[in-house]
């Protein structure tokens, strides 16, 4: 990926992240893990974990239904940008990146 992907990559997935904060409620935690974007910058890919994960059908639907929402967020948050990519959502990882949480090295409470 370009320097460019990359930046335009990221900023969406900034804005996507304080959209879906503003939007939902505290049922679940939303989180995107990581973006990738077209050569042509046209699509791009966010890619989300959700937890709990009983919760996870609820919140894909959820963001399902905000993609237009989201599309308009992002058009009036970009005003700079010349495209605005379409987004899909991927949650292939989610449960891959969830089983692998490292316990370990999370703060103990003590």
């Amino acid at each position: 990926m370009s320097r460019r992907q990359e930046q335009l990559a990221e900023i969406v997935k900034q804005h996507a992240s304080v959209f879906v904060g503003q939007e939902t409620n505290t049922m679940s935690l939303i989180t995107f893990t990581r973006a990738t974007i077209s050569n042509d910058l046209k699509r791009e890919t966010l890619y989300v974990s959700i937890l709990p994960l009983s919760k996870e059908n609820e919140a894909i639907d959820f963001l399902n239904r905000k993609k237009t929402d989201l599309r308009n967020y992002l058009k009036s948050h970009m005003k700079k940008a010349r495209i605005i990519p379409y987004v899909t959502l991927d949650r292939k990882s989610t449960r891959l990146n969830s089983s692998h949480t490292d316990i370990s090295r999370m703060p103990s409470s003590a």
